[in-house]
């Protein structure tokens, strides 16, 4: 299962300028006059300040751009505040629960777009950066425009539609993974000379990313520290490990291949919770939420295996696991009567990367073991048995192949079905051919967003850091949106193909260790 309230800002563009076409334009900077020009690239720095409207919340936002290529952004939605910025080489985030975490992958591409945007590096060659190519006259809702693919190095392609009839930037289109994402701005107001939108909406055929963002003010030049943009050291500490232990020890139960806890949400009687790698938050089941007086507040974008969903969020005072205790926290409610149904009874929810960022953890699946490491004492093992990962929406992402093919995979461990690949995956590298005992699914794979069609197979082999699978149980699954879809991610490896190894997981140095079995 994977869940992750997702960044709004990197849709924001914070300024567009009027242009003056010339005949035989074939470049944005020619569309402006010399002057106009000149009044751009003169600004220094931009800060941005406005209202959101996102899901069931709303708020306020706050971002601000210095030369070349240096943002940061606020979005405070009462119960939800998340703080991003990329400083030129590193993003980065703090999350709902004041913990800064490193942002890579797509959530880094999308930080370098935003910047990018942000600073008009399109008309510049000495800000970020990049690539801008007239493609076409084209037309929206029966008004011209010119349009420009602009592809930002390091970030996202974005395809610019400049008014013929003005020569305003108006509509901006780009994909945040496998989702088209298109930003119309509107209501234009001059200042310093310059035209902003301050109304910036945006539309996808996913209704819970959409998102309206109206300016309140904006200011060029204003004075910036650099230290703005730099990555902080990682949040107050909110957890308590017991006293004078350097680790916590408890069982688990495999059940229909979930790894279940033990869990007390503010000091209510213990449920079982599944431990998943996959979830980018904790998350209550509403029914638990429900019982224990928690109000759940909104509804965010939940990204899932096949598609979108929505999570509301609540304020928890402690989180309790095996006697360690996490304060303060912010988690997700969501409707998980589906699970409940099919799995243990006493069912609480899901425990993930809120709770599994904070302290390495090791599973030994012969002897149905979890042992929690205090972070303050932990001394990593031989180097020889790690893998490097990155947080795909904070999910881990290691490099690893299927016979000769390396692909991307995420390490899951709430993914109860073992490897799974994705279909535009085994397509593009021919793999089908390599399958043998082919027999299609009566059930899909699903989670949040839904369910995505599936077969399974044997494999020939598969390998991850010094681990080797020969003749894998595989499923092949494929949808049209959510993780199954994704240009970021070629596959899942879940708890069925680690079961014969001990896996410790460390998310600070981002290394996951596959150790022989104590």
């Amino acid at each position: 299962m994977y869940l992750k309230k997702l960044p709004i800002l990197i849709f924001l563009f914070l300024a567009a300028v009027i242009f003056t076409p010339r005949a035989g334009a074939t470049a944005i900077a020619d569309f402006m006059p010399p002057k106009q020009l000149a009044l751009i690239k003169n600004i220094k720095s931009v800060k941005t300040t406005g209202s959101v409207e996102l899901g069931g919340l709303s708020g306020e936002t706050e971002v601000i751009f210095a030369v070349p290529d240096k943002i940061y952004n606020i979005t405070d939605l009462g119960i939800l505040k998340l703080t991003q910025a990329y400083n030129g080489r590193t993003a980065w985030m703090e999350d709902q629960n004041g913990q800064t975490l490193e942002l890579t992958g797509m959530e880094k591409k999308n930080m370098i777009t935003g910047a990018y945007m942000a600073g008009m590096s399109y008309l510049f060659d000495d800000r970020m950066p990049g690539t801008v190519t007239f493609l076409k006259d084209t037309a929206l809702n029966e008004t011209g425009y010119k349009l420009f693919l602009a592809f930002p190095k390091y970030g996202d392609s974005l395809w610019l539609f400049i008014n013929v009839n003005n020569g305003r930037l108006e509509v901006v289109r780009e994909k945040l993974d496998e989702i088209d994402v298109v930003t119309y701005m509107s209501d234009f107001r001059e200042i310093d000379g310059i035209e902003v939108p301050f109304v910036n909406r945006t539309e996808s055929n996913i209704p819970q990313l959409n998102a309206v963002i109206r300016t309140t003010s904006v200011e060029f030049n204003v004075p910036v520290p650099q230290s703005l943009f730099q990555m902080t050291a990682g949040g107050e500490k909110d957890y308590l490990f017991p006293d004078n232990k350097d680790s916590v020890i408890m069982p688990f139960e495999l059940f229909a291949g979930h790894i279940y806890i033990e869990a007390s949400v503010n000091g209510s009687p213990v449920k079982k919770f599944i431990l998943d790698s996959g979830a980018g938050t904790n998350v209550l089941d509403r029914e638990l939420s429900d019982k224990i007086g928690l109000v759940p507040t909104g509804e965010l974008p939940a990204k899932g295996v096949a598609g979108y969903g929505t999570a509301a969020v609540a304020d928890i005072d402690s989180l309790n696991v095996g006697g360690i205790k996490l304060y303060n926290q912010i988690s997700a409610i969501v409707d998980l009567s589906d699970i409940r149904a099919s799995t243990a009874e006493n069912f609480g929810g899901i425990v993930g990367f809120d709770l599994l960022q904070r302290f390495p953890f090791r599973l030994d699946f012969k002897k149905n073991s979890l042992i929690f490491y205090n972070p303050d004492t932990f001394v990593p093992p031989d180097s020889n048995f790690a893998v490097d990962f990155e947080l795909h929406l904070k999910v881990p992402l290691v490099q690893a192949q299927y016979g000769n093919i390396t692909g991307r995979f995420l390490v899951d461990f709430g993914n109860a079905l073992g490897l799974i690949l994705h279909k535009s995956f085994v397509d593009k590298n021919k793999l089908d051919s390599t399958f043998s005992e082919i027999k299609k699914m009566e059930r899909g794979v699903g989670g949040v967003g839904g369910q995505s069609e599936a077969y399974a197979a044997v494999g020939t082999v598969f390998k991850v850091g010094p681990a080797e699978i020969i003749k894998p149980t595989l499923m092949v699954a494929g949808g049209s949106g959510g993780l199954m879809d994704s240009r970021e991610v070629d596959g899942n490896i879940g708890n069925l193909m680690l079961r014969d190894f001990s896996v410790l997981m460390y998310y600070k140095n981002k290394k996951m260790y596959i150790l022989p079995v104590l």
